[in-house]
């Protein structure tokens, strides 16, 4: 029998909480499910929503997890104590957070006899913690995270983002068959969302900086660079296999940035946009041809004429502007014939005055993919198919 966790991390809509509802009574139908989650309570979920202070563990289950907390320290708990000193966000110990941390995740695991956890954002210290933790127990785990259009989830077998298990994957070998009904079903979403704010997050709309760049005589490519989460996309500490994923042989997308931008011809200009999530950067113009923006990023890819990425979740509201889509290192549209992909600086320079279309068909048809076999959307994907993926 399946007796899966589920985390959750971000506010969740009505339309969530309504999707959720559904599943969990469909999922304990058939097994068992609870759910886990980080800031956010919702009353309409807590009937499944672990209680890990009632949770007693007897003195033997005590000596077994200090067996197993020894063996968790060895093989991550520096990883993690570098990941969360780095980040400055917690008062306590980190010792003590990351021993108690993986305690309540083991008192969640003896007293429901979990073997099925399924976490929102394995890099994020609050659940990354119990994911790696699962790897000790032999407990089976996947990734939940928001999906690439409003009010969808995704669930995946091994990451998200690029390192998800459809990032690399033409489409020729994700997509067999029913290529004109996937093309059909992605046509009705794209046509449906093509004048929804994707976006997320809540940004401001105007900046001083953003008045001077509108007011410069620009000869040249306007290119925007939207940056990441470092640390929510595991890239900090900086020898981890993600840091690899996406930002290469660099410590930062702004980094990055700043090799590009030294490349530019001089009537280029390049605007970096953090992540807003964790941002230490203040707007500012850095040279002639540099500036860090900290605005709404719809606003600034319809100012850009090209826009870069190493794995953003806005690549489709890229697309969806009719902008032309360059993916350095990494990206879910890798190999879906819908952006301009490089492996590094160097071939991302000599490909940015590469003249070429969006695929509209490609992006019509991964769209569908993505719909049927990989995001959940509470109005058009069944409750069933979200459940299915557990068995």
């Amino acid at each position: 029998m399946n007796k899966i966790l589920i985390s959750i991390g971000g506010r969740l809509t009505e339309k969530h909480l309504s999707f959720l509802i559904d599943v969990f009574n469909n999922l304990n139908h058939s097994g068992e499910a609870y759910l886990h989650l980080y800031k956010f309570k919702y009353p309409a979920l807590s009937q499944w929503e672990v209680d890990v202070k009632r949770y007693k563990l007897t003195a033997f289950d005590k000596l077994k997890f200090i067996f197993y907390f020894i063996f968790f320290l060895l093989l991550y708990g520096f990883n993690w104590y570098i990941n969360i000193k780095s980040q400055k966000i917690l008062k306590t110990n980190y010792l003590n957070f990351i021993f108690n941390h993986t305690l309540n995740f083991y008192k969640i695991y003896t007293i429901k006899k979990i073997n099925h956890f399924c976490c929102w954002n394995n890099h994020h210290y609050y659940f990354g913690i119990y994911y790696d933790f699962c790897s000790i127990l032999k407990i089976k785990t996947s990734i939940i995270e928001w999906g690439y259009i409003p009010d969808s989830f995704i669930l995946d077998k091994s990451g998200y983002a690029g390192e998800s298990s459809i990032a690399s994957s033409s489409l020729n070998i994700l997509i067999q068959d029913n290529y004109q009904i996937l093309t059909n079903i992605g046509k009705e979403c794209i046509f449906s969302i093509n004048n929804i704010d994707i976006n997320i997050y809540n940004q401001k709309f105007q900046s001083p900086l953003l008045d001077q760049i509108y007011r410069k005589k620009i000869n040249g490519n306007k290119i925007l660079f939207l940056g990441i989460n470092e640390y929510d996309q595991g890239c900090i500490p900086f020898y981890l296999k993600s840091k690899k994923t996406y930002l290469n042989r660099f410590n930062s997308c702004l980094e990055i940035s700043l090799e590009i931008s030294k490349r530019l011809n001089n009537d280029d200009l390049l605007i970096f946009k953090p992540h807003p999530t964790r941002n230490k950067y203040q707007e500012e113009q850095i040279s002639t041809n540099h500036f860090i923006l900290n605005v709404d990023p719809n606003i600034l890819i319809d100012w850009a004429d090209l826009v870069i990425t190493v794995g953003s979740k806005l690549e489709l509201n890229v697309l969806l502007k009719g902008k032309k889509l360059f993916l350095l290192h990494s990206g879910v549209f890798w190999n879906k014939d819908c952006a301009i992909q490089s492996n590094d600086v160097d071939e991302l320079i000599s490909n940015l005055n590469f003249s070429s279309n969006i695929h509209i068909n490609s992006l019509y048809l991964y769209t569908g993919y993505l719909l049927n076999k990989y995001m959940f959307l509470p109005e058009k994907m069944s409750v069933q198919n979200f459940c299915n993926f557990f068995k």
